[in-house]
């Protein structure tokens, strides 16, 4: 090999040009969290225009200072307190220091030998979610990429259960299984059902109440149904925090039910777990000890840096019926009492990053309370958001928030709507030009059909500076798209 390879190796390795880099990105990451929080969310450019940019920089060659300037300058600014988009959060700083060292160590988290310290680390966090939610024995659990493989690995788990010898043999014994959800349940739960080969149309939804809850009542009477139809109900999908609109389901009515029918309980709490920190708000998740699975993002309502998932069993012995697979080149046959340690028997992945070195890094360093309170602030902030709506001849609500999530129409009263079609389509033009304009970001969803402005309040630093900004921006684009 030549001696200009070796070189350009020596140099890509070095940990005198790591350091000088890696402070080149400490001071440009430190600029950008004094300015973030005043700027606008993004300046927005069409698609086509970014990946020019982009193909261009790598097409010349750039150096890292051009690179990262252009990266900071284009991005998404999550810790803008005009950002109140999507229920990704703007994570913690400290966080990304503990994300930035487990890159660099780069350690594959299937084998406990492979990351002894991430995966001690792992465990460490998984028993103390796990206390949270009231588990302090025989409890189960590990970290993964994001709550689409988390509840799909839940769902693969119950269905095993229900149905023995599935996983070797194949599909007829599952023909009529369905699973019950929320009609507002996550898309991921309707794509894990396409993916194990059960069917989209085995989604039954149940109605909701006016809170847009699963209440007990209207889950007994659902599989009533199912059964005397000859369906094979198994599983119960309860939200802890909605996508759409933040509900949280009644869920020791959901697990009265589950116990009585023998149907795998599951919570996607992915968003609303986390309020088990909260003195406040902790009664949202009333009964979620008597869930078999709980699903938890931390790069939700713990701020962490995405993804950072974990899926917890409160029958530790049911993380090892997910996956049935024999690699002895991986997990080693003479080291039988290492399976409880080795994540990948027990997840869909197998190399996985060191996900929870962020949370565990933070939690050591602030306990608790920095949790709570980033949960109390941004649930009073959209209670705040709330009332200014309610209060507004020119919106209307279309909920009452449980959390940090609160959707809503412009509405003046002035305007008389042809057809609801029209004013969804109205809300539709006012969001595509508030997220134009760059100075807020904000999304829509549907709700009961109908489209309509859907806020998530995950920066704790926005204030009502920024609600009331957000209102008078769509006012102000109001006078276009209306």
């Amino acid at each position: 090999m030549g001696s200009d390879a070796i070189s350009r190796l020596r140099s890509a390795y070095s940990a005198s040009v790591f350091k000088e880099t890696a402070h080149q990105s400490i001071e440009k990451l430190a600029q950008y969290l004094e300015t973030a929080p005043s700027q606008n969310p993004l300046d927005w450019r069409p698609p086509s225009e970014m990946v020019q940019l982009t193909d261009l920089l790598l097409r010349d060659g750039a150096s890292f200072e051009e690179s990262s300037q252009s990266l900071l300058a284009n991005t998404h600014r999550l810790h803008s307190k005009g950002c109140m988009g999507h229920q990704v959060a703007p994570p913690f700083p400290e966080a990304s220091v503990w994300e930035m060292m487990g890159a660099l160590i780069n350690q594959g988290c299937a084998l406990f030998e492979m990351s002894p310290f991430s995966s001690a680390a792992e465990i460490s966090v998984v028993k103390k979610l796990a206390a949270k939610l009231g588990w302090t024995e025989g409890f189960g659990g590990f970290g993964t990429h994001g709550g689409t493989l988390a509840n799909m690995t839940a769902l693969l788990t119950a269905r095993n259960l229900k149905f023995p010898g599935v996983w070797q043999e194949g599909g007829s014994a599952i023909k009529d299984a369905v699973v019950l959800v929320s009609g507002d349940s996550h898309y991921s739960i309707s794509r894990a059902l396409g993916v194990m080969g059960l069917g989209t149309n085995q989604l039954i939804k149940v109605p909701l109440d006016s809170r847009r809850r699963v209440r007990g009542k209207a889950l007994q009477s659902a599989i009533t149904d199912l059964r005397a139809s000859g369906k094979q109900p198994f599983a119960v999908v309860a939200n802890s925090g909605s996508t759409s609109s933040g509900a949280f389901d009644c869920l020791n009515e959901l697990a009265d039910v589950s116990e009585k029918e023998s149907l795998w309980l599951h919570v996607d709490g992915a968003h609303g777990a986390s309020v088990l920190f909260s003195e406040k708000h902790r009664s949202l998740v009333e009964g979620i000890h008597r869930a078999d699975s709980v699903v938890w993002d931390a790069h939700k309502l713990l701020w962490m840096p995405a993804l950072t998932t974990f899926l917890l069993y409160r029958d530790g012995e049911h993380c090892f019926q997910t996956f049935q697979q024999d690699a002895p080149y991986l997990f080693d046959p003479a080291a039988r009492g290492m399976a409880e340690f080795d994540g990948g028997t027990r997840t869909f992945e197998c190399t996985k990053r060191s996900l929870a070195l962020p949370l565990w890094g933070m939690w050591a360093q602030y306990g608790d309370q920095i949790f709570a309170d980033a949960v109390d602030v941004t649930f009073s902030l959209c209670q705040r958001l709330y009332q200014k709506v309610v209060e507004a001849p020119d919106f209307s609500p279309v909920h009452e928030p449980q959390g940090n999530i609160f959707c809503f129409r412009f509405e003046p009263s002035e305007r008389v709507w042809e057809t609801e079609t029209a004013r969804s389509e109205c809300q539709q033009r006012l969001r595509r030009l508030v997220v134009e304009s760059g100075n807020y970001y904000m999304t829509s969803t549907r709700i009961d059909g109908e489209m309509v402005l859907r806020v998530t309040i995950m920066n704790p630093l926005t204030g009502d500076v920024e609600l009331d900004g957000l209102l008078d921006e769509v006012r102000r684009v109001a006078g276009v798209a209306v």
